[in-house]
């Protein structure tokens, strides 16, 4: 079993959190639910606020989660996300459907900082100088993550709505303009690119019979 000391003192109240998070990352069998009320816990106090790295400057989320111990509680941070979007056992009732949807948000919020600015925007907030190296190309994107982040850039209020449960990410941007709303015939050609050789034969016979498909029908 690990110390409950350091260095001959008691552990702090987040040494603690971070001690039984790492324990619970670490071992077998144990229950993903206790892992996740101990991580909100976590969250919900910022106790890696409160814990340094060893130049003695706080940590970040990312470290905490991340770092081996006993800097951080040495987890892969993608399968914590995974099991952030496994249904908690408890997810039926009202509160803990709540309460996972504040966690599964406040994480993406620590994990998905937003994209950097850039162009004119950068400069008039002092982001890019005259003497400035070249901003960073940050390749694009259409998954989730590329899209809270430039969301978080872009359009703040927003990604908040789509990391609180409230929005999909592909509606907020369509809403935010910078992906446009898909058309009759762009759902026609993604269901044709999925068609079986019958079932094209099948909708060219239905377009050749007057009123069956086209104007009118």
């Amino acid at each position: 079993m690990e110390p409950r000391t350091i260095a001959g003192r008691a552990l702090t109240h987040e040494e603690r959190v971070r001690l039984n998070l790492h324990a619970d990352a670490h071992v077998d069998g144990v229950d993903p639910g206790r892992f996740l009320a101990q991580l909100a816990q976590a969250v919900r106090e910022r106790a890696w606020e409160r814990l340094t790295a060893p130049d003695g400057t706080p940590l970040d989320f990312q470290t905490f989660i991340s770092a081996p111990y006993p800097i951080g509680i040495g987890a892969d941070l993608d399968l914590v996300r995974r099991l952030l979007a496994v249904p908690h056992r408890r997810e039926a009732l009202p509160e803990h459907a709540a309460a996972m949807v504040a966690l599964r948000g406040e994480v993406e919020r620590l994990v998905l900082t937003p994209l950097p600015l850039h162009g004119k925007g950068a400069k008039r907030r002092g982001v890019a100088g005259s003497n400035s190296a070249p901003p960073t190309r940050t390749r694009g994107g259409t998954g989730r993550e590329y899209t809270i982040r430039r969301l978080r850039r872009d359009a703040p209020a927003l990604a908040e709505r789509v990391l609180s449960g409230e929005l999909s990410a592909h509606a907020a941007a369509i809403e935010a303009g910078f992906r446009r709303r898909p058309t009759p015939l762009d759902t026609a050609l993604v269901a044709w690119r999925r068609m079986a050789p019958a079932e094209r034969v099948t909708f060219f016979a239905l377009v050749r019979e007057d009123g069956s498909v086209g104007p009118g029908s």
